[in-house]
């Protein structure tokens, strides 16, 4: 299973609000996802990425996307995720 991860780090100020201060895209904060996909990543997705992608109900942002290897405390899907 390949990963790819869009990187970034934040703390935002009051932790009793972190939730909502992290998801309000007003605060245009960046977040760190680990995405599992079937097949291989290449060079072209991840550009795709890093450009936008257009989805049904508008566009996305542009991203900072890279490869990443499957980090070691990731469980196995059950079923795989091409089940789903």
């Amino acid at each position: 299973m390949a990963a790819a991860a869009l990187i970034s780090h934040l703390m935002p100020p009051f932790p009793d609000t972190r939730a909502q201060f992290l998801t309000d895209p007003r605060h245009e904060q960046a977040k760190t996802y680990l995405v599992q996909v079937e097949g291989a990543v290449d060079e072209a997705a991840l550009q795709a990425l890093r450009r936008g992608v257009v989805l049904n109900d508008g566009s996305t942002l542009p991203a900072e996307a890279a490869f990443a290897t499957e980090p070691d405390w990731l469980w196995p899907r059950d079923p795989p995720v091409r089940f789903r």
